[in-house]
């Protein structure tokens, strides 16, 4: 009986919770957000593999760097992509793709700079725009991503959001902050229940 007490009271809970997204793309060009942390969030890492020519592009703030998928090589380059950071995916073709990684957990903070951010989601949650928690800046806009342009979404002072969308689980969006308002700080508090 002793060691069975002993052997109960060594259990060790972990408060990590490691899951999986299956984020399904079209042909052409997907807005997608990294909702999950893996190591050094590497695309390599991220996305391990794809379909032969897609090409992932980032923003650099003033434009976009790219980096291609290539059979038997794999990424030709590389791209470092967090949870917050949302990119943009060429697929040549419908595909799915496969994040894995730890939930973060906590006050989860994005930066976000006076422009456009292009940002996404630091959890695996789908929610409205205006469920985000976004910083509640007049003008702030949200540009989301239809497949051939932008729906967008303005946040005014005292009202909120004029329309809501919903944010899908690792789709990205771009954030923009006014001129004039410097930088936000996109705080939100996720715990895993």
């Amino acid at each position: 009986m002793a060691a069975g007490l002993a052997s109960s009271s060594a259990q060790v809970f972990s408060v990590n919770v490691v899951g999986y997204v299956n984020k399904s793309l079209t042909a052409g060009f997907n807005l997608v957000a990294n909702p999950l942390s893996n190591g050094d969030n590497s695309l390599s890492t991220i996305i391990p593999s794809a379909p032969d020519g897609t090409t992932v592009f980032t923003f650099n703030g003033a434009g976009y760097d790219s980096v291609s998928y290539l059979d038997g090589v794999g990424w030709l380059g590389e791209a470092t992509l967090p949870p917050g950071v949302g990119f943009f995916v060429n697929a040549p073709a419908e595909t799915t793709v496969t994040m894995v990684g730890e939930v973060e957990q906590g006050t989860l903070d994005v930066a976000l700079g006076e422009g456009f951010n292009l940002t996404g989601s630091r959890v695996p949650q789908a929610t409205n725009i205006s469920e985000l928690g976004l910083p509640e800046v007049d003008g702030l806009a949200v540009w989301k991503f239809n497949g051939a342009g932008y729906d967008t979404f303005t946040y005014l002072a005292g009202i909120g959001f004029l329309s809501d969308a919903e944010i899908g689980v690792g789709e990205g969006f771009f954030a923009q902050v006014p001129a004039g308002s410097g930088e936000q700080n996109w705080s939100r508090d996720f715990t895993v229940q």
